[in-house]
């Protein structure tokens, strides 16, 4: 039995026992934080800024094959603004849709022609309509879908699209034959479906929401199916994408407690409002029958949606903000506990205290069976996640903004709009690749080519003052 010596100390062996063994007890005991990642400086192919007039904002970005963007932006506070920018940053063209009140891109997809399809929500009675299924606003607000020319930016078609009370389209996905997706929020009792799986709004005791996922043909012209989906609170579909097998997967916010759940990863709301995850099955015609599994996911504080992308396997990729220290995590997962200061944030009288918000990326397996990672991303301030895309290998970008000086591992001055990449399992964050610059930055839509050799993004500049585009070339994260 080893015993101190006279002057108190332990023989050498077992001191270096003793050592080895507080240290592993110290990694036993101490918090995860994640690894720290240096900001890398990005490659430019080009930064542009665009100014409209007032208050301008970057808000969606999708890229064609040529490598052209276009960019679904704010101009003038509350007009519609469509950009087409060349793969060296030359602004190619401009197209207004905006009435004389307010009116506000939500997201923006590519067709196989290179013509932009955008999606948002008007509440102008003179909103340019044409060759449209609906010339008149039914409502206060109503959602709108546009296509315009790739070449010139000529509206294709614009209509209106809602009943008697308010509907926003937030989320767009195009198939194959450039059928049109769209997810949003209704309250009108009216809301025009087709084949729904909900065929009446389900609110009780408040003027609240459904969401609803809308599918079109290619020129709008035919309502192929059209459903609510929703509990009794608000609900609201935030995005939607295709899973690779004709299915249709839906994301978005929920404060319903009887929120439609089909084999749910999680079956009981948590509190505040929580994301939730819905895929359809569906027939060659789409018709979202069948509902292959629906749950919620989130904490005890507010989960908010802001991006979402399915891959070809069938995953689907959520993004967005969290205050919820509880939201779930999995073991594999790059940050698995909540960073953002609790109590933290607010300006108390007139801001009451609240727990800072951390960025979350959630990716679900095709079936639904699983979470194959989820995990927070963030610091101890306030960390927004804005927009979401995914490459061929499963990566998912993120971008949005930050307050934190420690945001993603790292250290120094909060620099605004960051960009991020999570590996296929989400156990590795590549970057942070951090935009900086001598004015404030606000990320908000994110795309990324199919060789996953450039990432797009706009951005408020000059916050709130101008559009940014940038696209960034892969060679450091590559």
């Amino acid at each position: 039995m080893n015993t101190p010596t006279a002057n108190g100390r332990f023989p050498r062996p077992l001191f270096f026992l003793l050592l080895a063994a507080l240290a592993a007890l110290a990694l036993l005991t101490a918090r995860p934080t994640p690894a720290a990642a240096q900001p890398q400086a990005p490659a430019f192919a080009y930064e542009t800024i665009f100014d409209a007039g007032d208050l301008d904002n970057g808000y969606r970005i999708a890229v064609d094959a040529a490598g052209n963007a276009f960019v679904a932006a704010r101009a003038n506070v509350d007009d519609v603004l469509v950009l087409k920018v060349a793969p060296d940053g030359a602004i190619l063209w401009t197209t207004p849709l905006a009435g004389s009140g307010q009116d506000f891109a939500m997201d923006i997809a590519v067709d196989s022609q290179g013509n932009p399809v955008v999606v948002g929500w008007t509440g102008s009675a003179d909103f340019p309509v044409h060759n449209a299924r609906q010339n008149t606003l039914n409502g206060p607000n109503d959602a709108f879908i546009a296509r315009l020319a790739g070449s010139n930016g000529a509206i294709l078609f614009s209509t209106y699209f809602g009943g008697s009370r308010l509907e926003r389209a937030h989320g767009l996905a195009l198939d194959a034959a450039d059928r049109i997706y769209i997810a949003g929020e209704t309250d009108s009792v009216d809301f025009e479906t087709e084949r729904p799986i909900q065929a009446a709004l389900n609110v009780y005791g408040c003027f609240c929401s459904d969401a609803f996922v809308s599918v079109f043909t290619l020129d709008a012209g035919q309502l192929l199916f059209s459903t609510y989906w929703g509990g009794t609170k608000d609900d609201a579909g935030r995005g939607i994408g295709l899973d690779g097998s004709g299915g249709v997967i839906l994301a978005g916010e929920t404060e319903s407690l009887d929120f439609p759940l089909q084999n749910p990863l999680q079956a009981a709301y948590a509190d505040e409002s929580d994301a939730f995850v819905s895929r359809f099955t569906q027939a060659p015609q789409p018709d979202g029958s069948h509902v292959a599994y629906s749950t919620y996911l989130g904490g005890s504080g507010y989960d908010w949606v802001r991006g979402f992308a399915t891959d070809a396997a069938g995953h689907a990729y959520v993004a967005g903000s969290t205050r919820s220290a509880d939201f779930p995590t999995t073991p594999n997962a790059y940050q698995p506990t909540f960073l953002g200061g609790i109590d933290a944030c607010g300006s108390p009288p007139f801001v009451p205290r609240y727990n800072c918000e951390d960025l979350f990326v959630t990716k679900v397996a095709p079936d639904g069976s699983a979470w194959v990672y989820s995990t927070f991303a963030g610091g101890t301030l306030e960390d927004f996640g804005s927009d979401l895309a995914v490459d061929g290998s499963g990566r998912a970008y993120v971008v949005g903004h930050t307050t934190s000086m420690d945001f993603a591992g790292g250290s120094g001055t909060p620099r605004g709009l960051y960009v991020v990449r999570l590996t296929a399992d989400g156990s590795a964050l590549q970057g942070p690749l951090f935009i900086s610059s001598s004015s404030p930055t606000a990320g908000h839509g994110i795309a990324v080519d199919a060789a996953a050799r450039n990432v797009y993004v706009t951005a408020a500049k000059n916050v709130p003052a101008d559009t940014y585009v940038a696209r960034i070339q892969l060679l450091a994260l590559r």
